[in-house]
């Protein structure tokens, strides 16, 4: 497959950074992910948006409007042809005028998780650390790296990262949410990366008069919920029935879980008109 750099396609061994450029020393760089199902990219303005924001927060120029970044986007599935992909946008910054920073748009195999995961629920671990500018999706993913191999070496799907204050913020790859009683709570905005299928899980239910509530949830409050589910691009809404070998709730998917999981899913369908 092709890669798509500052708007032009370039074959994918000619897509590389020297060892001596120092955006890599630095990672001085962003990252987003965007889904692409049947040939359309699920809200690809909302993932360009934050593409920039997460740029800005670290002092990187792009140097090319994100409208601009937006149509190479769309030029890129038309010209690869992509029906079901995960969608990568780096950019590595410029770190001695900072004018204009290389971007690169490429295509990866799109992750479909068992449906046994949203009917019977998964195991996560927590992890202690918190990342460097939550708010930006930066090449700092040291900690996310390794938060997510002791996930997988204990058969977990995911890893809950605990700031220096004990409060549960993010999974290295999803964002929060859990409900107590008939509560649902998430982590504040400003803590966590704001994730495009947060954002929009919070603002549908909402509309459909389902309360959520941003605050601080600490380790033990989420070991005492109700229910826990994470949401992430490749993951959408993902019921979580342990953590840490502690059973969450009954150790079933709970209700409002199902209900934001099937609330998502409708929305989907609707924006691809399935």
């Amino acid at each position: 497959m092709r890669v798509l750099y500052n708007g032009s396609l370039i074959e994918e061994i000619n897509a590389t950074l020297p060892v001596s450029d120092k955006a890599v020393w630095f990672d001085f760089g962003v990252y987003e992910s965007a889904k692409v199902i049947a040939g359309r990219a699920f809200y690809p303005e909302k993932h360009v948006e934050r593409f920039f924001h997460s740029a800005d927060l670290i002092g990187m120029k792009m140097g090319f409007p994100a409208e601009e970044v937006l149509a190479w986007i769309h030029k890129f599935i038309t010209e690869e042809k992509l029906g079901n992909a995960l969608l990568r946008l780096f950019a590595y910054g410029d770190t001695e005028q900072n004018k204009q920073a290389r971007i690169y748009i490429f295509g990866l195999g799109l992750t479909f998780y068992p449906n046994k995961f949203y009917s019977e629920g998964i195991k996560v671990i927590t992890y202690p650390g918190e990342r460097f500018l939550p708010q930006s999706k930066n090449f700092n993913m040291l900690l996310n790296f390794s938060a997510y191999r002791l996930a997988q070496e204990k058969n977990a799907i995911e890893a809950l990262l605990i700031n220096r204050d004990g409060f549960v913020t993010e999974g290295t790859r999803s964002n929060l949410f859990v409900v107590e009683k008939d509560r649902i709570i998430t982590p504040p905005a400003k803590d966590v990366l704001n994730g495009v299928t947060r954002d929009l899980l919070i603002q549908w239910a909402r509309e459909k008069s389902i309360p959520v509530t941003e605050k601080k949830i600490s380790k033990e409050r989420v070991y005492n919920a109700t229910e826990v589910m994470i949401t992430s691009t490749t993951m959408n809404v993902m019921p979580v029935v342990m953590i840490d070998d502690r059973k969450i709730g009954s150790g079933t998917v709970g209700e409002k879980t199902r209900e934001l999981y099937l609330l998502f899913r409708e929305k989907q369908r609707e924006y691809y008109k399935l």
